[in-house]
């Protein structure tokens, strides 16, 4: 049986608009497979997150699937975790990077997706939670699926979103790679749990990786699972430009993490996270923004039902 109250979400301009072909492909059979479907069409930043949140205090026990990328994704999941509620989440991968997908096991073929969410078998899938002061002071609360990253990764992402209109694909994730690592210094961090220190020193880069992946199939943590609980504390430390370029390279096979300055480590309760030289820039999911102090970062399993 279908569950009750479905709401598709589509972001019609993810995968530069490649998306609404997807949309179009999938909107017929989506319907039919869940009669009364309810379908809103995303028009700018926010609106899957609001949509998800009202939906889900509208129909606790009912289904969100989103149609997009993993921006949509974002949104759709902290709308539905900040409504504190037990609504499903199926999603029709269509966007540029799709690491939740990849990350999760969701076909990113349409059809075959579409196969998965008539199954109905949902499973449990973690998040990661992060606490933070925005940099006018303001108390901020985010969820992540993929990873929360700070540094060169997150100077990246915001390079990425510059450039991705003129940079077709998934190639532009490397590209800002290497303008971030120019662009970016190392700073100088520690990371807190249950009272220790876990790292202590330059970094070029600190990720928290719930899942495999980020910015389209780089492997940052290859041994993560998005089922056990974990998160997994990655950290490239001030190796330097050439071995970091090296590092970059590896990211698609995974093969940095044996890198000399490269650490992992499992995280099971919260981190503490400080920058001593200024503010961080955070990226979650492909979306970023900036604090005031330290964030506090945490798993939760079984956050997420999905379809």
């Amino acid at each position: 049986m279908p569950p009750p109250g479905v709401l598709a979400i589509v972001n019609p301009v993810a995968a530069r608009g490649a998306a609404l072909s997807t949309w179009r492909q999938v909107e017929t059979p989506l319907t039919q497979l869940f009669p009364g479907l309810a379908i809103r069409t995303t028009q700018a930043r926010g609106d899957a997150e609001r949509w998800a949140g009202e939906w889900a205090r509208a129909h606790p026990d009912g289904t969100v699937v989103a149609v997009g990328g993993d921006g949509t994704m974002h949104e759709v999941v902290n709308g539905l975790l900040g409504a504190a509620a037990t609504t499903s989440i199926g999603m029709i991968p269509a966007g540029t990077g799709n690491d939740f997908a990849r990350n999760t096991g969701v076909p990113t073929a349409a059809h075959a997706a579409l196969e998965r969410l008539g199954r109905n078998i949902p499973v449990s899938v973690d998040a990661g939670r992060i606490r933070f002061e925005t940099a006018t002071g303001i108390p901020g609360l985010r969820w992540f699926v993929n990873s929360a990253s700070l540094g060169v990764s997150a100077r990246a992402n915001r390079i990425a979103g510059r450039i991705r209109r003129l940079v077709p694909g998934r190639i532009c994730y490397p590209i800002s790679g290497v303008l971030g690592l120019i662009g970016e210094r190392a700073g100088q961090y520690t990371i807190r749990s249950s009272d220790r220190t876990t790292f202590s020193g330059r970094a070029l880069n600190v990720t928290l990786a719930n899942g495999a992946s980020f910015g389209g199939g780089m492997r940052i943590s290859p041994a993560s699972s998005t089922s056990d609980g974990i998160l997994d504390q990655v950290v490239i430390g001030d190796i330097g430009r050439i071995p970091a370029l090296l590092a970059l390279t590896r990211l698609y096979a995974g093969t940095h993490v044996r890198m000399r300055g490269i650490s992992v480590a499992p995280v099971s309760t919260e981190v503490e996270i400080t920058r001593a030289d200024g503010p961080m820039l955070v990226e979650t999911d492909g979306e970023d923004f900036e604090t005031a102090g330290p964030v506090f970062i945490e798993p939760v399993r079984g956050a997420i039902r999905l379809l």
